[in-house]
């Protein structure tokens, strides 16, 4: 079968593919049709219109530029880059391919015009901007004069009827699936005499979503605003694809025109309050919220809303009243524990700022007293441990200094077993056990929550608080530790390189990679082992997420000591231990439990300058995942040495183990 053949192949089956819904396997279709030509248009054109409308845009852009490249006289492929690059905010990019689409041929639709004014409008080119749209609207007028003529001529041959007839034709067109009719008999419709239904409007620019001319529905409802002068739906449309936008000034005058019509728009509220968030005017977002408020009273969603902008403005005792009003509620609890116990945080902040230290200690106190989690416990106790520390109360700094390690142990109170969970130390396996072996086991069970979820739950009470514990010798104590090497790769393979797009503290580091780069954020191409190393050797501990924080910043060593540490690259020898050693009877289908599929294949090549995309594609080839080794070279080994020397230096006396490759 020649090459050609193959690409015909390969293009038809992607396309009935997107038919059946089936947008990954199609993706692989069309990526297999690239990896035997190139330059197939089709192919980039297919995966451009692929990844717009999943709103992966960074995607379609790359290729879509891709193909203005093999199309440079391809004004269609132009003005599609330039509606591209205007939804991510990049209008300047957008202007210059509407403005070259426009120097081949002035003669462009309204909606380029539209587009182009919308540009010119973001980067505050008000003057230019009203020219173009001043052009798209003498476009449409032309065009409706155009159609007018031609309604009078099927008039004449009494072909046409009245507006909802047509409109009616229309809705059958619809849902006999002929949407391109549907489209032309709903554009009749609007063109004949008289008063035009919203409804019509309304159902046209769904048939423009349907029809992938999503473009056009922008001008539609512009138009709809010049002849429904007092329907607040068109302007709300019409705010919310500015909001999609970006094109925030734009959104905000349209909610405004809807809450003109009606003041009291729940959506257009809350939409506001959203929006001057985002552009962090707190006052004018409380405002919407306030209102939103009085409207709404038993919406907590609206009051976490409030909480926080007024958190950020400072306005401590309003954000706790707003938090509590939430918890009277009895609903978005953890949510609403959360935002006050933040509240609690910050003021104690502002107090230690002004040396109001017994009255920030009070206020750290206070956010301890509400239940949260482990993160925010963490940070609490450690801004306790530096008041104490400057007072000279080195006994209180220390006990503040142990509950900040300790907040993320587990204790069976049943059995007297204290656990200290480690990320990426088998942590999931081991806390899954500590709890089936507690009371909480049933309700676990029942509960089909991620086991981390779960014992974050406020009525599961297996969190340590009290140090005191780790010196109780009727409790047995124990942790597994991992070869620091070998946990690092785990950690990048699992949380980067595995996820289509990485979970949040994940994606907070690849963003502060960028960041330390000087480089514009591609958060789908993400970044490189070797990029994961330097971010780690040049971070402080207390910046690194847990999953990648030296495991002895969790032990507390000299102050606690542990009855058993555990060697996670032996857990077979875990197991038997735990059992004979401890109460725990742990199942023989232990390594049930998941676990990285790592492959045998001898690399040639070191893959530490490999992005995500790359390593997918080795993963799927070799049919695991590359083994620790093959990610170091001698300078990332050294950072890691350095780094983690602790860990190293634990690991070795523990196991009487030498880390080496």
């Amino acid at each position: 079968m020649n090459i050609q053949i193959k690409l015909k192949e390969k293009l038809e089956i992607g396309e009935q593919l997107i038919n059946l819904g089936k947008i990954s396997e199609a993706i692989e279709q069309y990526s297999l049709a690239l990896e035997l030509q190139p330059n197939c248009t089709d192919a980039l054109i297919a995966l451009a219109n692929i990844y717009e409308k999943n709103q992966e845009l960074d995607k379609a852009i790359n290729y879509q530029e891709q193909v203005v490249k093999l199309m440079p006289k391809n004004s269609d492929a132009k003005v599609k880059l330039g509606s591209l690059m205007l939804a991510v905010g990049k209008a300047e990019e957008a202007i210059y391919y509407y403005q070259q689409v426009i120097a081949i041929n002035p003669e462009q639709p309204a909606e380029i015009y539209s587009q182009l004014g919308s540009a010119l409008n973001k980067i505050g080119k008000a003057k230019e901007s009203i020219v173009a749209y001043q052009k798209a609207l003498n476009i449409s007028e032309k065009k409706l004069s155009y159609f007018r003529k031609q309604l009078r001529k099927k008039e004449e041959q009494k072909v046409v009827g009245n507006v909802e007839t047509t409109g009616k034709l229309a809705q059958k067109l619809m849902q006999e699936g002929n949407i391109t009719e549907a489209i032309e008999t709903y554009q009749q419709a609007l063109i004949i005499p008289g008063e035009k239904p919203a409804w019509i409007y309304r159902e046209l620019a769904d048939a423009y979503q349907k029809n992938a001319q999503g473009e056009k529905i922008e001008t539609l409802y512009r138009e709809a605003i010049s002849v429904n002068i007092q329907e607040p739906y068109f302007y709300l449309k019409l705010a919310q694809i500015y909001s999609q936008q970006n094109r925030l000034e734009e959104a905000t005058y349209e909610y405004e025109q809807v809450l003109f019509l009606n003041p009291n728009h729940l959506a257009a509220l809350n939409q506001l309050g959203g929006i001057k968030k985002k552009m962090q005017k707190y006052q004018e977002a409380e405002t919407y919220y306030q209102r939103l408020a009085k409207l709404n009273p038993k919406n907590p969603g609206v009051r976490l809303e409030l909480g926080d902008v007024l958190t950020k403005q400072k306005k401590w005792e309003e954000a706790t009243k707003a938090y509590h009003q939430v918890i009277d509620l009895k609903h978005k609890l953890s949510e609403a524990y959360l935002g006050l116990a933040n509240v609690l945080m910050l003021k104690g902040d502002s107090l230690q700022q002004q040396e109001k230290s017994s009255e920030a200690i009070a206020s750290y106190n206070q956010a301890l007293d509400i239940p949260t989690n482990i993160h925010i416990e963490k940070q609490i106790h450690s801004k306790l441990m530096s008041i104490y520390l400057k007072q000279g109360k080195l006994e209180e700094a220390e006990l503040s200094y142990q509950k900040s390690i300790i907040n993320r142990y587990l204790i069976n109170h049943k059995l007297k077993i204290i656990y200290c969970p480690i990320p990426k130390n088998a942590c999931t396996m081991f806390n899954t056990i500590m709890v089936e072996h507690s009371d909480y086991a049933q309700q676990y069970k029942e509960s089909s929550q991620d086991i981390h979820e779960y014992i974050g739950r406020l009525e599961v009470e297996m969190r340590l608080t009290d140090p005191s514990y780790m010196q109780n010798p009727d409790y047995f104590k124990f942790v597994i530790l991992r070869n620091p090497f070998k946990r690092l790769v785990s950690a990048y393979l699992n949380l980067i390189v595995k996820r289509a797009k990485p979970i949040s503290f994940a994606y907070k580091l690849v963003m502060d990679v960028y960041r330390d780069l000087g480089m514009e954020p591609d958060i789908y191409k993400s970044i490189t082992f070797s990029q994961f190393i330097n971010y780690l050797a040049n971070t402080d501990n207390d910046r690194l997420n847990a999953h990648w924080r030296p495991q002895y910043t969790f032990l507390c060593l000299g102050r606690f000591q542990f009855d058993y540490i555990g060697q996670f690259e032996n857990l077979n020898r875990v197991k038997k231990d735990l059992n004979q050693k401890s109460q725990l009877k742990i199942p023989e289908n232990i390594f049930e439990y998941k676990r990285t599929n790592y492959s045998n294949y001898k690399f040639e090549n070191k893959l530490h300058k490999k992005h995500p995309d790359e390593l997918i594609k080795l993963i799927k080839k070799v049919g695991g995942f590359p083994k620790y080794e093959v990610f170091y070279t001698p300078e990332l080994e050294v950072m890691v040495r350095e780094k983690y020397a602790e860990d190293i230096k634990i690991y070795e006396r523990e196991f009487n183990q030498v880390v080496e490759f």
